[in-house]
């Protein structure tokens, strides 16, 4: 019988591989390492580590480019070194060249039920899957009491700590709207996996931390890691939870107005190399100042300053004093017909994405 569990050697050759990997991390120089350690390991987006380190994204990009040249050489001088020395495997230096590429930011959601032995509870699992799918999850792992999903494997986002937590809101307030003595507890927890051939595994304590973040959260709590925390603080609302050793987040529900993903607190990056571009669309935004109506496109690769070109248009047209209301394509919004209509509509009339649907949304819109 073959067993899908891995022998003293593969488990010797994961343990070497990562050790390799982060001494050759530590090899670049300080910039660059800087750079790597913030998109492999943080899980950040170009435009975010760019405005971060004050610097545009084509040279973030040339950083990355040079470092992932540089930590190549540097692995296969070590691969050199260790066949001086051990005997390992014929394909390790293959798997040191490919390490790198392998490791993907995710996010691990788990949720923890009770309730009494002599009732019979919904469909916890059914509301759980339901939820996670719609925000681009899947489910990880199921045992009595607790289920698991994870975030960023099969296709990488980089709003997957947000996809997590709007699922854990959705989750709650489908569960919500059971009124027997359900009780339940989320915790969002953001770390690294290995991916190779389909299979991802996480990496670290993540799935030690989740299930010890969930256990120390109060009935009802949603409760997010420090790193989840820092990448979605601009989407919802948070309060900081202290209890024994556990130092995390509760999230209390979505902001009014979020801010967008690439904004970064007291930092601006000014928009590079795009004056003829801008010039067309200061253009058009003068051109409804005398009753022309436009449709523009931006339509640029991850990166290319769509959204920093956004933004300054949205200054230019304020100091013109033309109303700008604005709303967002989500990718996992399919599931929700005319999502940014609906953000254009609630910030219009000053709508509050916690507000009822009946007598608050009639009294405003009516005013």
């Amino acid at each position: 019988m073959v067993s899908g569990n891995p022998g003293p050697e593969e488990t010797l050759e994961a343990r070497t591989l990562r050790s390799s990997v982060m001494k050759a991390i530590d090899s670049l120089s300080e910039k660059n390492r800087v750079a790597v350690t913030l998109y492999y390991i943080d899980g950040l987006g170009y435009e975010e580590i760019a405005d971060f380190l004050d610097i545009s994204t084509n040279t973030l990009k040339g950083r990355l480019r040079r470092s992932r040249e540089a930590l190549k050489e540097k692995m296969l001088c070590i691969v050199e070194e260790e066949f001086s020395r051990h005997r390992l495997t014929n394909n390790f230096r293959r798997e040191i060249s490919k390490a790198i590429d392998e490791l993907k930011s995710i996010t691990i959601l788990t949720l923890k039920t009770e309730w009494k032995a002599e009732e019979r509870p919904i469909n916890v699992r059914s509301v759980f899957n339901t939820a996670v799918e719609e925000c681009g999850g899947e489910m990880y792992e199921y045992e009595e009491g607790y289920l698991s999903a994870i975030f960023g494997v099969r296709t990488f986002h980089e709003d997957v700590s947000e996809r997590a937590i709007l699922s854990t809101l959705e989750i709650r307030d489908r569960l919500a709207e059971h009124n027997g003595s359900l009780k339940f507890r989320t915790a969002v927890v953001t770390g690294m996996a290995e991916v190779r051939a389909g299979k991802y595994e996480p990496m670290g304590d993540i799935l030690k931390s989740a299930s010890h973040i969930v256990d120390a959260a109060c009935d009802g709590m949603i409760l997010a890691c420090q790193t989840s925390y820092r990448l979605a603080k601009g989407r919802f609302l948070f309060s900081e939870f202290r209890k024994d050793d556990v130092h995390a987040y509760e999230v209390v529900n979505r902001l009014e107005h979020p801010r967008r993903l690439w904004e970064i607190d007291g930092l601006a990056s000014p928009m590079i190399g795009r004056n003829r571009e801008f010039a067309k669309l200061m253009g058009h935004v003068d051109r409804l100042l005398e009753g022309e109506s436009r449709i523009v496109s931006i339509i640029g690769e991850a990166g290319i300053g769509k959204s920093i070109m956004a933004s300054e248009l949205r200054s230019y047209a304020k100091e013109k004093e033309i109303l700008w209301l604005e709303g967002r394509c989500i990718s996992y919004g399919q599931h929700k017909s005319y999502t940014p209509f609906l953000e254009v509509i609630r910030e219009y009339f000053g709508i509050n994405v916690n507000d009822s649907y009946n007598d608050k949304y009639s009294a405003k819109i009516v005013s």
